[in-house]
């Protein structure tokens, strides 16, 4: 004890009991000590007088030794060997306590500054067995920044779903239970769940951008998986925009091979090596193009040379699309550059492509904008009876066993005109009936109601009208398969009239027919039956033989008929006519037309 007033050390015993110093009292000596004024010896004192203190003294003492025995007996390590032992905390070993129960109570709990908080807290903690997490609990993590202070719009937090406003964590959404890691200062979260009716990984947020070369692009990917190598082999970005394996690489081949049942894409964004295929929304058909041998326009005109090319020296013809992007990703340093932006519809970087395949089917083939294939070269050609046209006027068609080859009247097809094509719908069109085009009638059939189809428009029923039912030709050449018997043209009249040949001269000439041995115009033995301009006069020449007139009969019509050799006359008047005998025909044998009579190799024996 110390004196209040002074401050002074009054009284001290030592914890082994020890008393040092002096003893302050009225009188004592060594040995012994005097009580208060009356200088009672205090062992006196307490064997006489305060007998009822001594025995409370000796309760207390027995109380006090009971305990000491349970301190002495404490160890660090709550062994349950008995109730109510206590563990004492060993700083080498540590210290292990069974049960150990913990409640957060802050009714009057108020450390300084707020820390530590009320409950169970450790600065590490290590744990082998279940850490469980009952009710409506969280793990959460606080974080902090370099000063220490907490970053209260960061949330990292496992367990109980985190409450929205106007909720608990008792309220809350169990369907959203899981974790949740997000910065509301920059809107980004991403949250893992486990539910049926919500993602099981969702992500929010944009991701900061940076500016390269005028070129606006996020700084790092949502997603992103990379290899041993720290290669990006796979990345996401906040706009969809997807890095897959080999996206900077110009070598195809360390492209990643995709499997898909269905593919849809927009209406030019499959390419295949250096081919397109696109739609055309305008015309309604597909279109397969390949690339020019050329620097694309794109590139071009910011200056790409040959020398940007790697490995120098490459065709351009062995350069696919996937290559000339990467160039001009690595050119520009945009990354994220795509098809549309190296090969915009606008540009002229494509020509039509030459399709190889073992089958076409469909129903119409038509050049480019509706003009006339270049070169169309085929073995074989199997075409419908009436369905082939050369030209916009030449038809040629098969009716029953007749072959056909017409041209086209310059007139408005009767098919047409019935669906009230007019000649002036073919004036609208800047043509006239001589020089419109197939392609014109089917449009203007179209334009009326009718029909798309040729065959439709031009049906064998109105050819008479339609075509030039003649066939005209340049010259004609019949060589018959067969080597021997009769062959050549044959007129068949099957109803009234006579089956004719008409030879139709002019100044140089009337008409020659020519019999020859061979194809050598210059043979020997050749035979003429001519009509001369020059001197108006009918020729049978021949040049090595006879002549040979077999008839029952010849009459000569003109009474006036000289008949001349050289220059001798024979007669000028018309003979007596004898009695006219019967015709022999109707008695004769008819003759084989395979016989020498209708050949030259043998002269006819009488």
């Amino acid at each position: 004890p110390d004196d209040k007033a002074s401050g002074a050390e009054t009284m001290r015993i030592d914890r082994p009991g020890t008393y040092p110093g002096s003893l302050i009292g009225s009188s004592g000596s060594a040995g012994t000590v005097i009580l208060g004024a009356s200088e009672v010896n205090l062992g006196d004192f307490l064997e006489t007088e305060a007998a009822p203190t001594v025995s409370v003294h000796q309760a207390q003492q027995a109380e006090i030794d009971a305990l000491q025995l349970v301190v002495e007996a404490a160890t660090a390590e709550d062994g349950n060997t008995q109730l109510y032992t206590l563990v004492k905390r060993d700083p080498v070993t540590g210290t292990k306590i069974d049960n150990l129960h913990v409640v957060a109570d802050t009714v009057g709990y108020d450390p300084s500054g707020g820390f530590p908080p009320a409950g169970l807290y450790f600065t590490q903690g290590t744990c082998t067995g279940d850490l469980e997490l009952l009710d409506n609990a969280q793990l959460v993590f606080v974080p902090v920044d370099n000063s220490g202070n907490s970053i209260d719009t960061r949330h990292f937090v496992f367990g109980r779903a985190e409450p929205y406003v106007g909720e608990t964590t008792a309220t809350s959404d169990e369907k959203r239970d899981g974790l949740l890691i997000e910065d509301t200062a920059v809107g980004i979260s991403t949250e893992i769940m486990c539910s049926n009716s919500l993602p099981t990984l969702r992500m929010k947020g944009d991701k900061a951008t940076t500016t390269t070369n005028n070129f606006v692009s996020p700084v790092c990917p949502v997603v992103e998986i990379q290899n041993g190598a720290d290669e990006t082999t796979f990345a996401v970005y906040d706009d969809g925009f997807v890095v897959a394996k080999g996206h900077h690489r110009s070598d195809v081949d360390a492209l990643n091979s995709g499997h898909f049942s269905t593919v849809v894409t927009g209406d030019g964004s499959v390419y295949i090596g250096s081919a397109r295929i696109s739609y055309n929304r305008t015309t309604n058909e597909i279109e397969w193009v390949r690339l020019k041998n050329q620097i694309p326009v794109y590139l071009a005109a910011l200056n790409f040379q040959d020398s940007d090319i790697s490995p120098l020296g490459t065709p351009y013809a062995e350069i696919p699309v996937h290559t000339w992007i990467v160039f001009a990703r690595l050119f520009t340093g945009n990354m994220r550059l795509t098809a549309r932006d190296v090969f915009p519809a606008e540009n002229s970087d494509w020509r039509s492509l030459t399709i190889n395949t073992g089958r076409l089917v469909t129903p119409v083939l038509q050049a480019p904008l509706g003009g006339a294939f270049k070169v169309l070269k085929v073995e074989q050609m199997l075409a419908n009876a009436g369905s082939v046209w050369l030209g916009d006027k030449l038809h040629i068609s098969e009716t029953g066993t007749r072959a056909q080859l017409q041209i086209r009247n310059e007139t408005i097809p009767v098919y047409a005109a019935a669906q009230g094509v007019v000649l002036a719908d073919v004036t609208a069109l800047g043509k006239t009936l001589a020089n419109a085009t197939l392609a014109d009638w089917v449009a203007l059939s179209v334009a009326a109601g009718g029909s798309d189809d040729l065959g439709v428009i031009f049906p064998e029923a109105n050819q008479a009208v339609d075509f030039e039912l003649r066939t005209i030709l340049n010259e004609l050449i019949v060589r018959p398969q067969a080597s021997t018997g009769l062959a050549g043209i044959t007129v068949d009249q099957p109803g009234l009239g006579h089956p004719c040949i008409f030879l139709r001269g002019n100044a140089d000439g009337r008409g020659l027919i020519e019999f020859s041995a061979s194809n050598d115009p210059n043979s020997d033995r050749v035979s003429h039956i001519y009509s001369s301009s020059f001197n108006k006069n009918f020729h049978i020449e021949h040049d090595d033989g006879t002549i040979v007139l077999k008839a029952d009969r010849v009459d000569l019509e003109n009474p006036n008929c000289t008949l001349t050799r050289g220059g001798d006359v024979f007669t000028t008047q018309r003979g007596e006519r004898g009695p006219r005998r019967g015709r022999p025909d109707a008695h004769r044998q008819p003759r084989d037309r395979n016989s020498t009579r209708y050949g030259d190799s043998q002269p006819e024996q009488r």
